[in-house]
């Protein structure tokens, strides 16, 4: 593990965190529509990312 921000780090990174291209994809997606994390809970608001993660 690292420390991170998740507003700003790369389909890389999050592959480096144990999710897929396609979850990557999808978080990045998210980012550019204009959403935003502001904490850590709001991570697990995405339907991408499990409990299991």
């Amino acid at each position: 593990m690292f420390v991170f921000d998740p507003n700003t780090i790369s389909v890389d990174d999050w592959q480096r965190l144990g999710l897929s291209f396609k979850q990557s994809a999808a978080i990045l997606k998210y980012l550019e529509k204009g959403g935003k994390f502001k904490k850590t809970e709001d991570l697990k608001k995405m339907y991408t990312i499990t409990e299991k993660m």
